[in-house]
């Protein structure tokens, strides 16, 4: 699918790093729009019926991504949804590409500060081993770094570092000049 492609019946999928705000702008980009929202982790973990960090510690991450691999080839085929993926799912199984091929993507690109902040404040609902909050924002530039070449092959990039409202504004005003 490319930009020009975007329509009444597309489906949108938000990537970027924990914390970054896909599942808040998600919810309200598919109420905005009059979509269906999901969130993988969600479906993934309702499916199996454990967290996600349950999943990775009881079999391990190959198998969280295979799952994830298979949530996101499930969901390539619905329209008027809008989707929030975990954060390394476009990473693995050439996701980036099927998502890209078969749904308008957004990354919210935010900075280390601001999700370091943000993930401080969550710290208990995020898949970060405690030993990791010390250093936390090194964490997330070394696995940004490793990330961004697949994040931003996104069609569409937004400044995760401003308000839910300005976000918002920047995708709607971005679909509406396409």
């Amino acid at each position: 699918m490319n930009m020009q492609n975007l329509s009444k019946s597309t489906l949108i999928v938000l990537v970027g790093f924990m914390g970054s705000g896909k599942s808040t702008i998600g919810k309200h980009l598919a109420d905005g729009l009059g979509y269906a929202f999901i969130d993988t982790d969600e479906v993934i973990e309702s499916a199996q019926k454990l967290s996600i960090p349950n999943i990775f510690e009881k079999y391990g991450e190959d198998y969280f991504r295979e799952l994830e691999h298979q949530t996101i080839k499930e969901l390539l085929s619905s329209t008027n949804k809008v989707v929030a993926t975990g954060g390394g799912l476009p990473v693995f199984h050439d996701n980036m590409i099927l998502l890209n091929e078969n749904s308008f993507t957004i990354y919210i690109k935010a900075d280390t500060d601001t999700l370091s902040s943000r993930l401080m404040l969550n710290s208990g609902k995020r898949l970060i081993a405690v030993n990791i909050i010390d250093d936390l924002k090194n964490y997330i530039e070394n696995v940004i770094k490793i990330r961004e070449r697949y994040y931003s092959k996104a069609y569409l990039t937004v400044n995760g570092n401003a308000t839910v409202v300005e976000v918002l504004e920047e995708i709607h005003q971005a679909i509406a000049n396409l």
